[in-house]
């Protein structure tokens, strides 16, 4: 946008210096015995210096040509370099007729190799203002009374550099060729420009002012079209305030198959998102863009709102106010975690770096509002979103959702203004389908049916998903009524314990889950893990190292029923969670002897006789009244009774160590809640 402003007046700026160029040439025929006389009349008209190095070269013709090399035009007294402008060569073709008159008209301007620098002081003046000096001579030439007319102008293999000197930025523009017709000081300028700005090519066609208005310093107007890669831009308004390349008031609409063809026009990268489609009123009251009426879409998904863009901190900075009817998170490049697969090298928690660095780069606000917001496979509802940025700290102070009947709510930090880059999240889930919430999380639906409470505390500190988790401290607890489990996932991670949880049915099934981990550097660890099916009652305890990765746990059931007793044989679960082993344990099944606690020789089982006497002695309707009612029983079994063992040393022979697919996409969902 500061491109496209600066280069309306740039042009118009070009053709100013061509005009006074062209009209000291002409002032007599002996130009190389006339220089000082010539450099004055530059002096007196612009305050600024002319200095030609080069010889004067008159061919005549009908249209004589008077041509010139080496010539340098001075800059502002603030400005970052001496000279304004320099040309390798200009040349100009001059009407004979109204030379009889005292009237110097230009058939064509050509500039060859010219080098142009716009800039503005710290106050946003610009160096294209020209100043008559305070004491000038008087001119001897009538000609000198009014600036000349020029018919056309043309620029090749020249370079325009624009510096904002409030913030230091620099862009600069290409020019191979260019084209540009004026009727007269009064008359708009039309513009046919072929370049490269910041290293992408473009086309730029329209009108951009005209001399007149650049000399009073009045409001010009502009109608022009950018073409730069399979982006149009078009820009029909006027800049208000030239001198201080200020006040722009123009109706922007930019459309086009990526958005990151819009990046030469910006201060960061933008991505490669499309096909798009912008409009808005674009303008300028205090020195930063704002885009009112924003509309537009990308790809699938459409919003509107409001957008503020200041470039005048240390950073550029952005406060947007968007809503939508309907949302794609895949639109701006949101999948599902796990979406690609788990990383290699047996870890599934990846150790590439985060992108803090993005947060560095730009300060701002965001508000978001959605009526419907997709991340497949799951919709969201009533979507509500706020954020703000600062140094490298990003606050979401509000995030919000339905999701499959339920609420989830959140509030995050990741600050990246650290030496060491730190997040915390807290996140509750509200009586959520337990299928639905594992997919909005990337993990395969290994609960399925059953309503789910969720509550995340959680905080760590590193660069990536891998340190952060080996720093993790926290807690994380889940409430889940009845519902199903993964039979795949059940048969791997229970064992023989899968016959249980099918008792009666080809599935899984469950009358209710809790789960409740403390973490504390990096290492869960159960504060009580119970599952409750028709047939049994499981209790679950141990650790999982989030560092590297691997697993102690050991499940312990009590059959509901006396002839499936034998089927409830503890098992421990060793490995890592990308290839998790599982073991019978015959030491622990002592502790599965009815109604008493045994306290075995080597002192390693203490089993909760009180939670399976609560859970055994609910009947199946008894446990869907309960957890219909909203009190999960086997969080009331488990706040009534002792915590479960201790893991003991592994006994027996190994069951399997296959890695299966739903393992993993489990233990990917501790991922999916880092950033």
């Amino acid at each position: 946008m500061r491109l496209v402003k600066y280069l309306s007046l740039g042009l118009a700026a070009l053709v100013v210096l061509s005009g006074v160029a062209v009209f000291v040439l002409l002032e007599t025929f002996d130009f190389d015995q006339y220089r000082p006389q010539i450099a004055a009349e530059v002096k007196a008209a612009t305050g600024r210096d002319l200095e030609i190095a080069g010889k004067f070269h008159l061919a005549l013709s009908l249209t004589p040509t008077v041509s010139v090399s080496d010539v340098r035009f001075a800059n502002a007294p603030w400005g970052s370099r001496p000279d304004m402008a320099r040309l390798d060569r200009l040349e100009a073709e001059i009407k004979l007729l109204p030379l009889l008159s005292g009237t110097l008209a230009v058939r064509q301007v050509r500039l060859i190799g010219a080098d142009i620098l716009l800039e503005t002081d710290k106050a946003g003046l610009g160096n294209w203002l020209l100043r008559p000096a305070a004491a000038a001579p008087p001119s001897s030439a009538g000609a000198a009374d009014a600036p000349p007319t020029i018919d056309r102008l043309s620029i090749e293999n020249s370079v325009l550099t624009f510096r904002d000197g409030q913030t230091g930025a620099s862009q600069q523009m290409k020019i191979a060729a260019m084209k540009a017709a004026a009727a007269g000081p009064a008359a708009p300028l039309r513009i046919d420009l072929t370049g490269a700005a910041n290293g992408a090519p473009f086309a730029l066609a329209g009108t951009a002012g005209s001399l007149a208005a650049l000399f009073g310093e009045q409001p010009v107007a502009v109608d022009l079209e950018l073409t730069l890669g399979g982006s149009t831009i078009g820009l029909v308004g006027q800049i208000e305030d030239p001198g201080h390349a200020g006040g722009l008031a123009v109706d922007f609409v930019a459309e086009g198959k990526n958005l990151a063809d819009l990046t030469p026009l910006a201060t960061v990268p933008l991505p490669p998102f499309g096909p798009y489609r912008l409009a808005a009123a674009l303008s300028e009251p205090d020195g930063a863009f704002r885009l009112d009426r924003l509309s537009g879409r990308l790809g699938g998904s459409d919003f509107a709102g409001d957008v503020r863009i200041s470039f005048a901190g240390p950073r550029p900075r952005i406060e947007a106010n968007l809503i939508a009817e309907r949302f794609d998170a895949k639109d701006v490049g949101l999948v599902p975690a796990g979406s690609g697969g788990g990383p290699a090298g047996g870890r599934l928690i990846p150790a590439d770096p985060l992108p803090f660095e993005a947060l560095r780069r730009v300060d701002g606000t965001m508000k978001f509002t959605g009526k419907q917001v997709l991340r497949a496979p799951m919709v969201l509802d009533d979507f509500a979103f706020d954020a703000r940025l600062e140094s490298g700290k990003l606050i979401i102070g509000r995030f919000s959702t339905g999701l499959a009947g339920g609420i989830v709510t959140a509030t995050a930090t990741a600050d990246a203004g650290q030496a060491v880059p730190r997040i915390e999240l807290v996140a509750d889930a509200r009586q959520v389908e337990a299928g639905a919430l594992a997919a909005t999380l990337g993990v395969t639906r290994i609960l399925s049916g059953g309503r789910v409470t969720l509550s995340l505390a959680l905080s760590g500190a590193g660069g990536n998903r891998r340190a952060i988790a080996a720093a993790l401290d926290g807690r994380a607890a889940v409430e889940m009524g009845p519902g199903g489990i993964d039979s795949t996932f059940a048969r791997l991670f229970f064992a023989d314990l899968y016959r249980l949880l099918s008792f009666g049915s080809s599935e899984a099934t469950l009358d209710c889950v809790v789960a409740d981990f403390t973490i504390k550097g990096g290492v869960a660890t159960s504060r009580g893990l119970v599952i409750d099916t028709p047939a049994a009652t499981i209790l679950g305890t141990g650790a999982i190292r989030l560092g590297d990765e691997t697993l102690d746990l050991l499940l312990t059931p009590r059959a509901k029923q006396a002839g499936l007793t034998t089927l409830a044989v503890p098992v421990r679960i060793r490995g890592s969670l990308a290839n998790p082993s599982v073991y019978p344990d015959p030491m622990a099944a002592l502790a599965n002897l009815p109604d008493k606690t045994i306290d075995t020789a080597a002192g390693i089982a203490l089993v909760p006789i009180n939670i399976f006497q609560s859970l055994a002695g609910m009947t199946r309707t008894s446990a869907l009244a309960i957890a219909k009612a909203g009190n999960n029983p086997c969080s009331a079994a488990l706040a009534g009774g002792k915590k479960a063992p201790a893991p003991a040393a592994t006994t027996g022979a190994r069951i399997t160590d296959a890695p299966i697919g739903a393992v993993k996409d489990a233990a990917a969902g501790l991922e999916g809640l880092l950033p």
